[in-house]
């Protein structure tokens, strides 16, 4: 009964097992296609390798089950009001709110949209199989070779650079290669004929690598076009301090002429009482296939606001691309070839060239500015480094600039395990070149726990130069005097006479040097007439007079010197301040500080262009005469010409400069005109 039962259980096990092993082979047929959504490019069907080590993909592909329809989403938190547009999942417009100052509301920071476009490079199948050769012989050499143990690391680290190369580097980069290898020892027998292909390939690839560097070229910017004018789907999900945006992307990795699911991701969130925020971009792979895209691209920026009218050579030089690497911060022009001719006096402004440049390193924070904004991006892991790249600017008017530069991130190589997501994370600052609002509390860090992330150097893409500390407390002076009375262009005034007042001793010193020198011209004239033809006996004679009567040459000079720092400093803060920016001074003639005083525009005049009519700076260059007619001690005729031509130097100079630096200037002008009259007036009367 019980060898019965035991029979019976036995029948029921192997029933059970025939079944088990069905299922096994019908999975293992059927379930390479089910369990992924894969769909062959060609009709030729390819068998998919199980997932395990990530294989890097050839392209990638718009999928076809996105959105058709483009829509807008508009984001506002307390200092921002933003609109998104699906296709691209482009930043159309990027508005900063100024609620306690209504002539700079709603600046556009966008200029241009902001792309905040992801795009890998693609290589062509050249240059991968070329790579995958050199790279099968360097392992075959480097196991036989002899005595290059000390070149060995150099060696690796050569062909790991040429396995991550970029367009622009191709060229460098297997010369670099060539050079090691030519520098090895002399090797035997097959180590020697491995050694001598590996030679011979290198250099014949050099040879090609113009071509393939173009091929490049093509392929990515054909890759680049497809994500522009892809549609994402756009969300929003708003909570009681932050705004998250997000926008996805269904795309296709080709590998092996098979499409692999994966999603791209955009999120933006936004905190609703600061002027930082996080952006992060995310590869989801959807698929059982682990993934490899190498040399993908970030590109958040074209052109930061608010856009100029006119494009001068002085406000080219003032938009700027800036990052900061190797402890070191490094900038840019945003754009060369020159200024406009809008006005009278104006001088080009180029750099930049028109060649590619690249950084490999990783990069600490990068981004843009204008004269008043800046869009500061940090990531928050590793990058492969940045390229700067020249694009063309057809669109801009009334100026002859016709290259723009842009960054590009290079971040590192994405190994996308099946079914999980590789992730790229930023910390932003955009806004106003105002110190206070990148400043952040303990609480608000406790709130926002990205911010314990900030660099700490951060505060450098403002780059108000070396005079940034005085700088600050002039800016600090007038917004002090703003609120005592409410207007910038008499804040100015004030601070211009309390300037003269702080440093009266100094420049009454310097009034009563020149007073001292004017009063020995007739003995210097004598000395020079009479040692003309001798003139170590004239220097001779010259300071034994400045001795005898206790003149110092150097003392009207000494005074300036010593202010000279201070007059650097109240340019950038007079002429680059936000706080100035379209505050008006007299409405109807000045109406904007940081602008000239423009107010006449003739255009199309034979041999000027475009002539612009400024009061203000004619007022200075008389103003500039008067004082120099007053001051002027040299007898020397060429010295003086020199002199009597500083106040058309100086109106050349100034004719296209804000309004509120040729304010001060002014001012400073006609108070130095007054104390050197009450100085003569005063010594006169001592004399007497």
């Amino acid at each position: 009964m019980n060898i019965k039962k035991h029979f019976i259980y036995l029948k029921k096990i192997k029933k059970i097992t025939v079944v088990l092993f069905i299922l096994i082979f019908i999975n293992s047929i059927f379930g390479q296609v089910s369990s992924v959504t894969d769909e062959p490019v060609k009709t030729e069907v390819k068998t998919e390798k199980q997932a395990g080590n990530a294989e890097e993909i050839e392209d990638l592909i718009i999928s076809e089950n996105n959105t058709s329809e483009t829509s807008e989403l508009e984001v506002e938190t307390n200092y921002f009001k933003i609109l998104f547009k699906s296709e691209g999942a482009n930043i159309t417009s990027f508005q900063h709110k100024e609620a306690d100052y209504p002539r700079k509301d709603k600046a556009e920071l966008a200029a241009q949209p902001f792309p905040f476009e992801l795009y890998p490079s693609r290589n062509p199948e050249k240059l991968r199989n070329f790579v995958s050769e050199i790279e099968s012989l360097m392992n075959d050499f480097l196991l036989i070779a002899k005595d290059i143990s000390t070149k060995q690391k150099d060696l690796h680290q050569k062909l790991q650079n040429l396995k991550q190369v970029s367009s622009s580097q191709l060229t460098d980069t297997l010369t670099d290669l060539d050079k090691e290898l030519e520098g090895l020892p002399e090797q035997k027998g097959d180590a020697q004929n491995i050694l001598s292909s590996l030679r011979k390939n290198v250099r014949l690839f050099i040879s090609e690598a113009k071509v393939i560097q173009q091929q490049m070229i093509l392929l990515t910017a054909e890759t680049k076009k497809r994500f522009i004018n892809a549609n994402y789907n756009l969300s929003k999900t708003e909570k009681e301090d932050e705004i998250l945006v997000k926008a996805e992307l269904n795309v296709y990795a080709i590998l092996k002429e098979k499409k692999y699911p994966i999603k791209f991701i955009k999120e933006f969130k936004f905190n609703k009482d600061i002027h930082y925020w996080e952006f992060s971009w995310r590869v989801e792979n959807l698929s059982k296939q682990a993934l490899k895209i190498s040399h993908f691209f970030f590109r958040p920026i074209v052109e930061i606001g608010p856009a100029s009218k006119t494009m001068s050579a002085r406000e080219q030089y003032s938009f700027l691309n800036f990052y900061f690497s190797d402890d070191s911060f490094e900038s840019t022009p945003l754009f060369s070839k020159g200024g406009s001719s809008s006005s009278m006096f104006s001088c080009d402004w180029g750099g930049g060239g028109t060649e590619m440049q690249s950084i490999q390193n990783h990069i600490d924070f990068f981004g843009s500015s204008s004269r008043f904004m800046v869009m500061a991006l940090q990531p928050l892991e590793k990058t492969a480094g940045l390229f700067i790249i020249p694009y063309g600017l057809k669109e801009k008017k009334d100026s002859d600039i016709n290259t723009g530069w842009e960054m590009q991130l290079q971040t590192r190589n994405l190994n996308i395990p099946a079914s999980s997501i590789s992730s790229q994370n930023y910390l932003v600052y955009s806004g106003p070149k105002v110190k206070e609002f990148t400043k952040i509390t303990p609480v608000q860090i406790k709130k926002y726990t990205y911010l314990k992330s900030l660099h700490g150097e951060l505060n450098k893409v403002f780059n108000f130069g070396w005079t940034a500390p005085i700088r600050d407390m002039i800016v600090a002076l007038l917004e002090v005097l703003y609120k005592i009375v409410p207007n910038y262009g008499v804040g100015i005034i004030i601070f211009a006479l309390l300037f003269k007042l702080v440093f009266y001793p100094l420049n009454e010193k310097q009034a009563k040097s020149m007073k001292k020198m004017q009063a020995l011209q007739p003995l210097m004239k004598e000395i020079n007439d009479k040692y003309k033809d001798k003139p170590q006996e004239k220097q001779r004679k010259t300071m034994e007079l400045y001795k005898k009567h206790k003149v110092n040459p150097l003392g009207g000079c000494l005074p300036m010197l010593i202010q000279l720092p201070i007059f650097i400093a109240l340019y950038t803060a007079f002429s680059d301040s936000y706080e100035l920016w379209r505050s008006p001074f007299i409405p109807g003639w000045i109406d904007d500080l940081s602008e000239p005083d423009t107010v006449l525009i003739i255009k199309s005049l034979p041999l000027i262009g475009t002539f612009s009519l400024n009061i203000l700076p004619l007022v200075m260059g008389f103003s500039q005469f008067y004082q120099t007619k007053i001051t002027m001690v040299s007898g020397d005729a060429n010295q003086k010409k020199i002199m009597q031509f500083m106040p058309l130097i100086l109106l050349f100079f100034f004719w296209t400069m804000p309004a509120g630096v040729v304010l001060y200037w002014t001012i400073n002008n006609l108070l130095s005109i007054a104390q050197q009259v009450y100085t003569n007036k005063k010594k006169d009367e001592d004399n007497k």
